[in-house]
């Protein structure tokens, strides 16, 4: 396949390197798209990178456009945020014994943290030293510059246990990025397992053969406990509060760092924001009634929500902002199939071809592929996958970080072909091929393994509660489908964002 589309590969980085070094480059870019996939050029028998290592792992920053933006970023930032930057910086480039290495930055939504990663980022970049932004979700690793997934980074186990290790060799790249960086940000750290954090202790130690936690490294980690913890499957609360970071001894090495200030609240809705902070904190306990508007006369979720829109004329643009939150995924897979019957178009329908992960003749007549294909696990598409031009999608994997294309990241299809798919950012900027890919369920209660070959989408006229924290539902419409007791938590979701007029309860 390389030798017959290699040239067209290879035309833009000819264009943009040299004739000797651009085909190189080009399978460097392969290669790390491929590593997605748990695959190489290596393995698939292809020609392999022929560059320094030095070459490879330099980032693509400009220093002068980082100085320029440190500064600007610099100038914009608030007493605590400066606050916060300053404590950082001092810590990288203090060689004191006693200054501490590990921090924890506390801040409710809207108290500008990204704001301070991004200044941190720029402003060590601007010095000419490495920094390593990282996320525990794909999506939120986008809104980090050079962000990646910490899984990506650190190669954590996806099944976490404490017997396993992150599967990164000392001499390699990799490895080399991690000793010469001077900052590692690691941003949505509540929602991750306490486990990886353990191995990412461990792996750091290792490296650097140094015994203080994460091996003298400085690290920020950063987000807010009241929003998602880490997600258990089947897990009872018990379960959850234990695989949090916080009642880990390793906790106490950390040093809190507090941003208060809501920078997107008008003044007007700060009483409003403190008194939310208050039940976050379990300091105001008093019952909550939301206003009539959130209780709409008809209880129709998709006719509250779309029957303003003119599907044949719709823009990406008007769907991106809307969509139906929904507790459980069974749900939302419903009200999406039910939507799709609306949009204007020829319906194509995808059928995934599932096999079972076993060489065992008697368990593959145990489970045949008709009772496969009635499964939908947590995070895999549905056996039979039906779409239609103009649907907002999103990726269920990280098929190219680098690229923003991230697990979460939504996604307009514009052309629908036999063994690919092809679709563009809501902005409208790029586009992208989705190709059919293998996928295998990380976490279920299912007791056998099983691949599906499918593309790694869903629609998202509905979703489930945790990817719609990072989606901006800018749009008057927002529908929660919960019992009494969530009601709180995704009424703070509506009210983070300022608008009351976005919740509706059904």
């Amino acid at each position: 396949m390389f030798q017959i589309y290699g040239c067209n590969i290879k035309f833009h980085f000819v264009h943009r390197y040299s004739e000797q070094t651009g085909p190189h480059y080009a399978l460097a870019d392969i290669e790390e798209l491929l590593s997605s996939y748990n695959l190489s050029l290596q393995k698939l028998h292809s020609p392999t990178v022929d560059l320094p290592a030095s070459v490879l792992e330099r980032a693509n920053f400009d220093v002068v456009e980082e100085q320029s933006k440190a500064n600007s970023y610099t100038m914009q930032l608030n007493s605590e945020q400066r606050n916060v930057v300053e404590i950082l910086l001092s810590a990288v480039y203090n060689n004191a014994a006693d200054t501490p290495k590990c921090y924890f930055l506390d801040g409710p939504a809207g108290t500008g943290k990204t704001f301070v990663y991004s200044t941190l980022l720029h402003t060590i970049r601007d010095r000419g030293d490495d920094v390593i932004p990282v996320a525990s979700t794909g999506i939120a690793a986008t809104l980090l510059i050079g962000g990646r997934t910490a899984h990506s980074v650190f190669k954590i186990p996806i099944d976490l246990n404490a017997t396993y290790t992150c599967n990164l060799k000392p001499n390699t790249i990799e490895a080399s990025m991690l000793l010469k960086t001077k900052l590692i940000v690691w941003d949505e750290a509540p929602m991750t397992h306490v486990q990886a954090f353990l191995d990412v202790d461990r792996l750091l130690q290792d490296l650097t053969k140094c015994k203080e936690p994460f091996g003298g490294k400085v690290i920020l980690l950063g987000e807010d406990f009241r929003q998602v913890l880490p997600v258990i499957l089947r897990g009872s609360r018990t379960l959850t509060v234990a695989s949090s970071l916080k009642i880990h001894a390793l906790w106490l090495k950390f040093q809190k760092l507090y941003l208060t200030k809501n920078m997107r609240a008008l003044e007007s809705e700060r009483d409003f924001g403190a008194w939310l902070l208050d039940i976050g904190e379990k300091k105001s306990g008093s019952t909550i009634q939301l206003p009539l508007q959130c209780y709409p006369s008809i209880q129709d979720p998709i006719h509250q929500l779309y029957s303003d829109i003119v599907f044949s004329s719709v823009t990406p643009q008007e769907l991106k902002g809307r969509a139906i939150l929904t507790v459980n995924n069974e749900r939302s897979m419903e009200i999406n199939n039910k939507v799709l019957e609306f949009t204007p178009g020829n319906e194509t329908v995808y059928k995934a071809v599932d096999m079972i992960m076993s060489e065992d003749p008697q368990a593959q007549l145990t489970f045949p592929e008709e009772f496969l294909n009635s499964l939908t696990p947590t995070g895999l598409p549905p056996y039979e996958l039906k779409l239609k031009i103009g649907c907002i999608i999103m990726l269920l994997r990280n098929l190219a970080p680098s690229k923003g294309l991230c697990n979460g990241t939504r996604l307009n299809i514009t052309k629908l072909q036999q063994n690919i798919i092809q679709a563009k950012s809501i902005d409208g900027t790029e586009s992208f091929l989705i190709p059919r890919i293998p996928l295998i369920p990380s976490q279920t209660n299912i007791p056998f393994k099983f691949k599906r070959m499918q593309f790694p989408i869903r629609l998202v006229f509905s979703m489930t509660i945790n990817p719609s924290r990072k989606a901006k539902l800018l749009k008057r419409y927002v529908w929660c489908s919960m019992s009494r007791f969530l009601v709180i938590g995704n009424s703070m979701l509506a009210y983070q964002e300022n608008d009351l007029s976005n919740l509706f309860l059904w």
